[in-house]
């Protein structure tokens, strides 16, 4: 929806990329419109290295999590981070997405 509404309301993203290796994934979106700049990024923590605890289960890791929990919900849930800033401050404009 947040994507939606800043799409609607700025149009295509300057610049939109996704990282699906590693954890966290992440799907970036990047906005310019005059004077002011929109970086929305999607982080996805659902990874099973965030939720293997060998102290607490004795299945081997190396078997994906879908195939004995298929429908437990994951610790660590999706997050979205939205920075809006003047285009003036040079600082805030981070490294190019997806790096």
């Amino acid at each position: 929806a947040i994507d939606g509404a800043l799409q609607e309301a700025l149009g295509k993203p300057a610049a939109a990329c996704a990282k699906t290796r590693g954890t966290p994934h992440t799907v970036e979106r990047r906005w310019a419109a005059p004077g002011l700049q929109v970086h929305l990024t999607f982080f996805d923590f659902t990874g099973q290295a965030m939720t293997y605890d060998p102290n607490t289960y004795t299945f081997n890791p190396l078997v994906p999590s879908t195939q004995y929990e298929a429908f437990k919900p994951r610790s660590f849930p999706r997050r979205i981070v939205l920075r809006y800033f003047p285009t003036a401050n040079k600082e805030l404009e981070g490294a190019p997405p997806c790096n």
